[in-house]
């Protein structure tokens, strides 16, 4: 198993005095199975940021968007969320696709304002059973947790949340189109929709 830490982090940790913090948050917080916690912040999340790693180490982050529920824990150390018709240009799953590695960030911006991050080894699903669980999904991403732990949320700001996205609302029924789909200079590149 890969260190938690690695050298640089360590040598800033030195530096900074915050050596035996550090330690102990690894000894105390760090998991490898989710706890009933995270299962409540993943399933109530409508939301969460990821980060993937390119073949040659460049980095992308996305958001990905829902209804609440949509990431879904499969096991105690698998978790799984669809992929919904976007832009095509597929920076997310592409990486993963190639280096399966990524960080997903959890955020509450109400409430508790709870934060969670998650590391893991992530493939793309196809299959019928997986894909059956989410409702408009083209595909599916598995992502098996080597890493979870919480993150501090003192610096998040207090958010309101207003109304769900139509575009949510009508997943697996009615799909809506985008208005960037039909700008001029790109309406005519759009691919078409598959049936989902």
């Amino acid at each position: 198993m890969t260190a938690f830490f690695h050298d640089a982090q360590r040598q800033l940790q030195a530096q900074m005095g915050t050596s035996r913090i550090a330690d102990r948050i690894e000894s105390t917080r760090l998991r490898h199975a989710f706890n009933d916690t995270d299962a409540e912040i993943v399933s109530g999340a409508e939301f969460f940021f990821i980060a993937s790693a390119a073949p040659d180490g460049r980095l992308d982050c996305s958001v990905k968007c829902g209804p609440a529920g949509f990431a879904q824990l499969l096991s105690d150390s698998t978790l799984a969320f669809p992929d919904y018709d976007g832009n095509g240009m597929f920076r997310t799953l592409g990486n993963i696709g190639a280096t399966s590695q990524v960080a997903l960030l959890f955020v509450e911006f109400w409430g508790d304002k709870r934060k969670l991050r998650i590391h893991g080894q992530a493939s793309i699903a196809r299959d019928d059973e997986t894909l059956g669980r989410f409702a408009g999904a083209q595909l599916a991403v598995v992502v098996q947790v080597s890493d979870i732990f919480p993150n501090c949320p003192r610096y998040l700001p207090s958010l309101q949340r207003q109304k769900t996205s139509e575009f949510v609302d009508a997943l697996g029924s009615h799909p809506l189109e985008p208005l960037w789909k039909s700008k001029p200079d790109l309406a005519d590149f759009v691919h078409d929709r598959k049936a989902f």
